[in-house]
């Protein structure tokens, strides 16, 4: 082989694949040790280019809500490839990346740290839930096996670190999910005593007709009604309570006194 292929491999080898991890597709994996402290950074998911930017001065001055990220470098040990398997990683392929999840798969972490403890112990990340979802969740779990060998161990801890405070900006969100509604501003729905007015005159109706206008908004709760449907969403309401139904027509005049002829 020639020096520039080797120059090339070599190069190659000290390039890791992506500073994130990713796990996109349900049952993906990642295997390796927590490494290091948790970095916070607050971030707001933004709608209109559905991306997850940070969360600034101008955010909070529009009342807009933060979402906390948490990160903390992760050296991996094996990951899911691109046909869905668990691959061990080489020695020279191995190293730490970033593992950016949201508050309910930190807290899963902060519960497997006070039972388990992170040190010095080998642990799965697992997704669970197919991409696009916003429900996914995911898993942190120890592996079983013997205790780590003190190479390792060493190699883990003295590997170089990712930055905690570099951003993935080619992801529309981190490795975890959330109620994406949770980080529009409050004003964008309908406001709490209008809502409180729908809510009452809603149980009112017959479950079919709820479910209607339920569905006619693409609503799995009232109160992420969209304020500018909140017009519309009466007139409905209006409808569906037979406000708006036409008059029913008056009744048929007497019918005029005649005489029995069958009368005795």
């Amino acid at each position: 082989m020639s020096s520039a292929w080797d120059r090339a491999s070599q190069r190659a080898d000290e390039v890791q694949s992506g500073v994130f991890v990713k796990l996109q597709a349900d049952g993906d994996r990642v295997v390796g040790i927590f490494v290091g402290d948790p970095e916070i950074e607050e971030t707001f998911f933004n709608p209109k280019t559905n991306r997850t930017e940070t969360y600034t001065e101008q955010h909070k001055a529009q009342n807009l809500t933060a979402q906390p990220v948490f990160k903390m470098n992760f050296y991996v040990l094996a990951e899911t490839n691109e046909r869905g398997a668990l691959i061990a990683l080489a020695p020279k392929e191995r190293g730490c990346k970033i593992l950016s999840v949201k508050a309910p798969t930190f807290k899963e972490i902060r519960l497997v740290k006070e039972k388990y403890g992170l040190d010095r112990k080998v642990f799965e990340v697992r997704r669970h839930g197919a991409k696009g979802q916003t429900n996914t969740r995911y898993t942190i779990m120890p592996e079983e096996q013997p205790p780590l060998d003190a190479a390792l161990l060493k190699e883990a801890y003295e590997a170089k670190r990712q930055d905690l405070k570099r951003r993935d900006e080619s992801a529309q969100t981190d490795v975890d999910s959330y109620d994406r509604a949770k980080a529009a501003s409050a004003s964008d729905f309908v406001d709490p005593e209008t809502l409180t007015t729908i809510i009452a005159r809603l149980k009112a109706l017959p479950h079919e007709k709820m479910v209607r206008w339920m569905t006619t908004f693409g609503l799995a709760q009232v109160k992420l009604l969209p304020r500018a449907k909140i017009d519309e969403s009466k007139r409905l309401l209006d409808e569906l309570e037979g406000k708006n139904a036409a008059a029913p027509p008056p009744p048929p005049p007497p019918a005029p006194a005649t005489i029995d002829p069958f009368a005795v």
